[in-house]
């Protein structure tokens, strides 16, 4: 099973979260799926990520270099039908067991989007037979769980709302208020009145 957490975040609460991802030290934040025929980004700057984001971006990975798990590039070739569609021939995938994605498509239906942060556990990872067993052994997944577990900890205690059990973070919690957006909630358009207060016990 993965740890994941679900949550409302704008453009300036995704660039919040990068800046505490940099935080971690030894960590690598970058573009999973390279653009075609195209190398993967590597972010150096929370401005970075926020320009990326602006320009329609819908995720970024991040790679903590001290828990292990190297990060490897995999090569793929598009099929005809792609190569036709993308004008490429194929992509680069930066790929650990130790990555953290952070899923960010912020504007469905003209809706904030629920955003995502997302990692394997060693149960998980086990599962999935893409990982074979020296990468999955040279992770120290307690480390791993740490760092995110710090991660989402952050996104709950800075978030003044939440959407059932989703936290909402500031910069969203603005736009709401200010009748800047709406919030899609999984089909739905959802206005501020559906907001409940964060309490301390719920952060």
């Amino acid at each position: 099973m993965p740890m994941a957490l679900i949550f409302y975040a704008a453009i300036d609460d995704l660039t919040d979260l990068s800046r505490r991802l940099f935080e971690v030290p030894g960590i690598e934040i970058f573009e999973e799926y390279s653009p075609p025929d195209q190398p993967n980004l590597f972010f150096k700057t929370p401005d970075e990520i926020a320009r990326y984001l602006s320009k329609g971006a819908g995720s970024f990975a991040a790679w903590p270099s001290g828990v292990g798990g190297t990060l490897t590039r995999k090569h793929v070739v598009f099929s005809s039908e792609h190569q036709e569609n993308s004008g490429g021939t194929g992509r680069t995938v930066l790929e650990s067991p130790a990555i953290i994605r952070v899923a960010a498509i912020t504007d469905v239906e003209g809706c904030l989007n629920p955003s995502s942060i997302f990692c394997w556990t060693e149960k998980g990872a086990r599962q999935r037979s893409m990982y074979g067993e020296e990468a999955i052994a040279g992770v120290d997944w307690s480390k791993l769980k740490s760092i995110v577990a710090s991660v989402e900890r952050w996104i709950k205690k800075s978030s003044p709302a939440r959407l059932h059990s989703h936290p909402v973070m500031p910069a969203a919690c603005s736009e709401l208020n200010e009748g800047n957006a709406v919030l899609w909630n999984f089909g739905e358009k959802v206005g501020p009145a559906a907001l409940e207060t964060m309490s301390p016990q719920g952060r």
